[in-house]
């Protein structure tokens, strides 16, 4: 039991300090995806997607009792972040959008 939780301790470690897929990399390939604003937001997309796969196949996977819910949790505790990153940049771009609109010419 111990060697689960020190396994769960260090994935979730892993995503808070930058690991592979977390939201440091998000920002990355957002960046690399060109230097327009659609481009990033475009480049945002393909990380998620990748994160929200990742997670639905471990659930399936311990569901089906083949993984273990260590990667569960990371899974699924990734992707929510993500989540949560390209939401916030989502109403961020709503705002300024509404910021503009409001601006007296």
């Amino acid at each position: 039991m111990i060697a689960n939780i020190n396994s769960a301790l260090s994935a979730y470690r892993n995503t808070i300090t930058g690991g592979e897929g977390s939201s440091k990399n998000l920002a990355s390939a957002a960046t690399e995806a060109g230097d327009s604003f659609g481009g990033v937001l475009a480049g945002m997309g393909s990380p998620l997607i990748g994160a929200l796969k990742n997670g639905e196949k471990a659930m399936m996977d311990t569901a089906s009792g083949k993984g273990n819910l260590a990667a569960l949790v990371s899974s699924l505790s990734e992707a929510d972040i993500m989540l949560q990153t390209v939401s916030t940049v989502r109403d961020k771009a709503i705002q300024a959008y509404q910021d503009i609109m409001h601006t007296a010419i």
